[in-house]
């Protein structure tokens, strides 16, 4: 399903013991984590990488920038609005995240198996997409 060293996941998640946990599922999966600790953190290490990342992985309640202003931001710029986002709340998605693109939401607590899927689907479009010229 997915090839180890597929590529990087951008994740943004204020809260240390998340973090490190889906770090390291991610990794079991394969993929490289680099982590940010708000959306403004998530952005200078975006703009830091070679290469865009498969996928920005991200909370919605961050300190300082919070998820939705970061998703705006990568929305508002060229170079990363083709980089899909998922994101991710304990707080239902409810029109706060209306006028935002997302390729997924997950409510937290979610189910780290859901985790890997929606990933996995999420990157999977993505290639196709690409492949296909769109």
């Amino acid at each position: 399903m997915v090839e180890k060293s597929e590529g990087v996941i951008l994740l943004a998640e204020d809260e240390a013991s998340i973090a490190e946990m889906l770090q390291t599922v991610l990794e079991e999966e394969g993929y490289e984590v680099v982590r940010a600790e708000n959306g403004l953190e998530a952005l200078q290490l975006l703009a830091g990488l070679p290469q865009p990342p498969l996928l920005v992985l991200t909370d919605v309640m961050m300190p300082g920038m919070d998820g939705r202003e970061m998703v705006k931001q990568m929305q508002a710029d060229p170079t990363y609005k083709e980089i899909p986002v998922v994101v991710m709340s304990a707080a239902s998605a409810g029109n706060r995240l209306k006028p935002l693109e997302y390729a997924a939401f997950l409510t937290k607590p979610f189910d780290l198996d859901e985790l890997i899927t929606v990933i996995s689907r999420v990157i999977s479009e993505k290639n196709r997409n690409r492949l296909q010229g769109g």
